[in-house]
């Protein structure tokens, strides 16, 4: 059991695979590759880093808390990410969309 749980490739309609993610990630990390700045604002901003760690850590900066929003989008982040009970009601030139925990606002 342990060589088919450790070594075998397996999607999640694999019974035995627990993760504490949905799918809804996959969605998130593409926006993430594919922006050049990223946002992320949050107390609770775990399990992003582990899932975006590696050498992509140059184009993100994080805040432990949510700043005026003046401050979030200075550099004109491609991505912001907020934990929904931190979001902001709009960000100017954003679109906010809701992914399971975390709240993204993307450029229009």
């Amino acid at each position: 059991m342990t060589w088919h749980v450790a070594f075998i490739p397996a999607d999640i309609n694999e019974p035995i695979v627990q993760v504490q993610n949905s799918e809804n990630m996959r969605g998130v990390m593409q926006l993430m590759d594919a922006s050049d700045k990223i946002v992320i604002a949050s107390k609770d901003y775990w399990p992003l880093p582990w899932y975006f760690r590696g050498d992509r850590w140059n184009k993100i900066t994080l805040y432990s808390t949510v700043p005026e929003e003046k401050e979030l989008t200075e550099n004109h982040p491609g991505v912001i990410i907020l934990h929904d009970t931190e979001s902001l009601p709009s960000i100017e030139g954003y679109d906010k969309k809701d992914v399971q925990v975390f709240v993204l606002v993307l450029i229009l």
